[in-house]
């Protein structure tokens, strides 16, 4: 089992793609399930992949009949059958997968690493804690400033020769230099230089990656949108309990781009920037929950 992890639109689905494909190549079986939040529908998922690897039909009615437990029959077959690589995407709520109130870490809900193949799940959870220890992190983190500089001269080779400014500027995030170099390459563009564009995100970073889509609503629209993406993880760490995560992140934002002491992070200074009572426990958890 190994959890591609890290934030919002680092590159966690193309990789498992990536992986998938060569399993492909390999002659592999590969199976490919997205997670849309909905434990009943992961179940008929993964039963569908354990049938198509061969699981009895009467193992299955054993389990409607409740004399056996449908996710250990699944999982039992698949711990069987060799050869193949599934996997389960934006699992960005683990806590939901169950089935019940089972916690991925416990290794008895649908997501387990006891099988004879691969499983692969994409998240932007990256606690060991929600996984447990037997499975493989692959933490992915922001494009250091060559690679990121490459990928904004590949996208606007007519934009100068300041991709790097540029790439340190942007964190070397992907989508953020995505979106960037496609802006850049456009021929009715304003700013057609890396320097112009860097320059002008200083005065109009809400124009230029900002802006609101209109279709944010939907969820797969909204990963592929800088400001949606980030929104995505703060509306899913409040309904996880941690209510000053979006508070906390807008008062770090009005601070300088630079290191900031943990000592000044105070409960009374968010307390005074949101007008109401923060106790040092919700402060550390939404801190907890940010990084």
């Amino acid at each position: 089992m190994a959890v591609v992890c890290g934030a919002g639109r680092l590159g966690k689905t193309t990789l498992a793609a990536q992986a998938a494909r060569q399993a492909q190549q390999a002659r592999r079986a590969v199976f490919w399930i997205r997670w849309q939040g909905d434990p009943g529908r992961l179940a008929e998922d993964l039963t569908r992949v354990a049938q198509d690897l061969g699981l009895a039909e009467e193992r299955l009615e054993a389990a409607r009949r409740g004399q056996a437990v449908l996710v250990d029959v699944v999982w039992e077959h698949l711990a069987a059958v060799a050869g193949w690589v599934l996997v389960v995407d934006n699992v960005d709520t683990p806590a939901r997968v169950g089935p019940g109130r089972e916690a991925v870490a416990s290794y008895r809900g649908w997501l387990r690493p006891d099988g004879a193949g691969l499983l692969v799940v994409t998240s932007r959870d990256t606690a060991v804690g929600t996984w447990g220890r037997r499975a493989q992190l692959v933490l992915l983190e922001p494009l250091e400033e060559m690679a990121a500089a490459a990928v904004l001269a590949d996208a606007a080779p007519a934009a100068g020769s300041e991709a790097e400014a540029l790439a340190v500027r942007l964190g070397g995030l992907p989508l953020a230099l995505e979106a960037a170099g496609r802006y850049l390459a456009t021929a009715t563009s304003r700013y057609r230089s890396f320097t112009a564009y860097r320059e002008a995100l200083d005065r109009e970073f809400g124009d230029l990656l900002g802006a609101e889509h209109p279709q944010a609503a939907d969820p797969e629209i909204a990963r592929t949108v800088v400001r949606h993406t980030w929104d995505l993880s703060l509306t899913q760490l409040r309904t996880d309990g941690y209510t000053l995560a979006r508070p906390l992140l807008h008062l770090l934002a009005l601070l300088e781009a630079a290191p900031v002491p943990r000592s000044l992070i105070t409960p009374a200074l968010l307390a005074g920037a949101i007008g109401q009572d923060v106790t040092a426990t919700a402060l550390d958890a939404a801190l907890a929950g940010l990084h």
